[in-house]
C-alpha cells in the first residue's frame, strides 16, 4: 500500500455545462511533486467552495483508490487523469472494500483516521464531462472516503501506507455507505451505524436527530 498521487486546489468560479449557471468550486485539483504538509483542514492550500456539504475537520482529507482508475478508463475509453475525482490522496492496496470507519494510518509523517464514505455528487460529472460518471461511481460503489488528521505530517508520492490501528471491524466503507444512500432506516440500522464512534459527527448527529437517539 502506497500513495500513487497527491492532489490539491484552489476555489474557482465555473459555470455548468447544463445550464452555465455559475458556482465555486475546489474540484479541480492541482497534482503535487513534493512533499507537502497534510494538516487538519487538509493537504497543502487545499480549499473547498461549498463549506456546508465539503470540508471540515471530519473532511480534512480525501483519499481514491489507484485499481478504480483502470476501472473506468476501461469502461469509458478514455484516461482519467489523477485527481479526476476529486481526491487528495491517489493510493494502491485498498479500497472501500476493506478500509474500515476508524482505521488509522500512517502516511509520510502523517497519521489520518477514516471517517466517512464520501458521497458522489454531481460535480464528478460536471468536471470529466462524462454524463454517466457519477451515477456509475454511486452504483459501483467506488466513490472513496475521507480522512480526519490525527497527527499533522509531511506527506509525498511513494510513501507507504501502513495501517496501525482498526476501531471497528464490522464498519465496512463499502457498507456503511449503502446504509447512508437510503432515505430510511431500520431502527436497528441506524443504531447500528451510531455504534460507529468514529463515523464523522455530521452523519451520526443527522441519524441520532431523525431516530431521536442520543449520539
Amino acid at each position: 500500500m502506497q500513495v500513487i498521487a497527491i492532489q490539491q486546489g484552489r476555489v474557482q468560479s465555473r459555470r455548468r455545462l447544463s445550464d452555465g449557471s455559475v458556482f465555486e468550486s475546489a474540484y479541480e485539483k492541482l497534482p503535487v511533486t513534493g512533499p507537502v504538509l497534510i494538516g487538519t483542514t487538509g493537504v497543502g492550500f487545499d480549499a473547498q467552495g461549498d463549506l456546508v456539504r465539503h470540508g471540515g475537520p471530519d473532511r480534512a482529507t480525501l483519499m481514491y483508490a489507484f485499481d478504480h482508475y483502470d476501472r473506468f478508463e476501461e469502461e469509458y475509453g478514455m484516461r482519467l487523469p489523477y485527481g479526476s475525482f476529486a481526491e487528495n490522496l491517489t493510493v494502491s492496496g485498498i479500497d472501500e472494500t476493506n478500509v474500515a470507519i476508524g482505521d488509522v494510518f500512517r502516511v509520510g509523517e502523517a497519521l489520518l483516521e477514516v471517517s466517512e464514505p464520501r458521497i458522489p455528487c454531481w460535480k464528478i460529472t460536471e468536471h470529466t464531462g462524462i454524463k454517466t460518471l457519477t451515477e456509475r461511481v454511486q452504483q459501483t460503489g467506488r466513490i472513496g472516503f475521507f480522512l480526519r488528521t490525527l497527527r499533522a505530517g509531511k506527506v509525498q508520492i511513494n510513501d507507504p501506507l501502513v495501517r496501525i490501528d482498526r476501531a471497528h471491524d464490522e464498519f465496512i466503507v463499502s457498507e456503511v455507505y449503502r446504509l447512508l444512500l437510503r432515505p430510511r432506516l431500520t431502527q436497528e440500522e441506524a443504531s447500528w451505524l451510531l455504534a460507529c464512534t468514529k463515523l464523522s459527527r455530521k452523519h451520526r448527529e443527522r441519524i441520532a436527530r431523525t431516530w431521536a437517539i442520543d449520539a
